[in-house]
């Protein structure tokens, strides 16, 4: 079975309102954590409140070398950039200096499961090994 597949199918099964409380497991990185019910914000950014209808939208979580971080990014962000209008998604890259010295990066992939999915394959594809955030290998070296 494809791992990317099985990953998708359990993070269609967090339920909504697991996905807004901080510290669970829809948010495994930490990157969301510190944030008010319902903000659209990634830690250190806006917090913005949304009407209690809307939902944050979909996440996949992954992590990946802190080396192969900058393949992502590209020049001044360009590539990120390029892969997130081709894909119609939006990636957050956890910053170096919230890794605290653990070699691996977080890395939230936002929007719909096809997106995400054509998205998470091209960063597969860059990176020298990749796993979920509760350990799931995805790529090894």
């Amino acid at each position: 079975r494809d791992p990317i597949e099985s990953m998708l199918e359990e993070e269609k099964a967090v339920k909504p309102s697991r996905a807004r409380r901080a510290g669970s497991d829809a948010d495994p990185l930490g990157l969301w954590e510190g944030r008010e019910n319902g903000s659209t914000a990634p830690k250190g950014g806006p917090v913005v409140s949304l009407p209690a209808q809307v939902q944050p939208p979909p996440r996949t979580s992954i992590l990946i070398p802190d080396a192969d971080a900058g393949k992502i990014l590209g020049r001044g962000g360009e590539r990120l950039r390029s892969i997130q209008d081709s894909h119609s998604v939006r990636i957050i890259v956890q910053r170096r200096e919230e890794c605290s010295g653990s070699g691996q990066r977080g890395v939230q992939i936002e929007g719909s499961e096809e997106g995400r999915a054509r998205c998470l394959q091209d960063i597969l594809d860059m990176v020298d090994w990749c796993k979920t955030a509760d350990g799931q290998l995805l790529k090894s070296q």
